[in-house]
């Protein structure tokens, strides 16, 4: 019994310490989408939709999108110098200004980068801080 007993607490520690460890994993992951949400919702929402499905001929949807899902930097850059002239996407053409989003500091564009590429159906790799610094020092414009 004792031995029984031994083995059945040494299981349970070593799941309660899993447990514990995935939460302390999804917790900061947890917080950089929530900061990245209210982020979205603060600078991108008016055009793109709280639900990202954009607005039809004005703002592209950010839904299942090929460019959130896609190169880093070059949503990086999206976000800080803005877009204009025609794009297509999904077959449909759109041909509104974004502005530059500059002005945030690198780690709020790599949370809302992080909110975008984990929400609306996408699914891809995170943005640090570091990559968002890298592509500002390495675009910077002076006017």
């Amino acid at each position: 019994m004792n031995h029984f007993y031994f083995v059945m607490m040494k299981n349970f520690l070593f799941l309660l310490t899993l447990v514990f460890l995935s939460s302390c994993q999804n917790n900061n992951k947890a917080k950089v989408n929530t900061e990245g949400e209210k982020l979205y919702r603060i600078h991108c929402s008016a055009c793109h939709q709280p639900d990202g499905s954009g607005l039809e001929k004005l703002y592209p949807p950010l839904t299942r999108n090929k460019t959130v899902n896609g190169n880093k930097e070059d949503l990086i850059n999206i976000i800080l110098h803005g877009l204009s002239g025609p794009l297509t996407v999904k077959g449909e053409e759109y041909n509104q200004v974004m502005i530059p989003h500059n002005f945030l500091k690198d780690k709020d564009i790599a949370d809302v980068l992080n909110y975008l590429r984990n929400s609306f159906e996408n699914s891809a790799d995170q943005v640090t801080e570091d990559e968002v610094a890298a592509v500002r020092k390495k675009t910077k414009r002076s006017f």
